[in-house]
């Protein structure tokens, strides 16, 4: 059997946006023990915050502070998902503009913010604040 690119060698298989059986058989697993993962991990996190304060070793202070770090990390995904990458297909002048302009020294950042506010509150009719 040839494959085609972009074509699934099992045209039976899941379709998309079904769960997967690993995912279903956690899922029901979490149910069945009365589990909820992110709560647990929250649960997790505040215990590592009271370890933190509670404990005078330095190195176990900054061990303890990496495992949290990881911890909220993981956290993080479930209240910002990661976004899908996209293709810019708009102007990119405005890019080489601000790649220009991160590569100014502050004084001159500085100053050319300056001449641009004096500019648009001259052409507002306003005075610069």
């Amino acid at each position: 059997m040839t494959f085609l690119p972009g074509q699934s060698g099992n045209p039976q298989g899941k379709p998309p946006g079904r769960m997967s059986v690993r995912t279903q058989e956690a899922l029901a697993m979490f149910e069945r023990f009365g589990v909820d993962p992110l709560e647990e991990q929250l649960k997790l996190c505040e215990d590592i915050k009271r370890t933190i304060h509670s404990t005078k070793d330095k190195v176990a202070k900054a061990d303890y502070r990496k495992v949290l770090i990881y911890a909220y990390k993981e956290l993080m995904k479930y209240k910002y998902p990661q976004l899908k990458a996209i293709e810019h297909s708009g102007d990119v002048s405005v890019t080489h503009r601000l790649e220009r302009l991160e590569k100014l020294p502050d004084a001159e950042l500085i100053e050319a913010v300056r001449t641009l506010r004096e500019e648009r509150h001259a052409v507002n009719g306003q005075l610069p604040g």
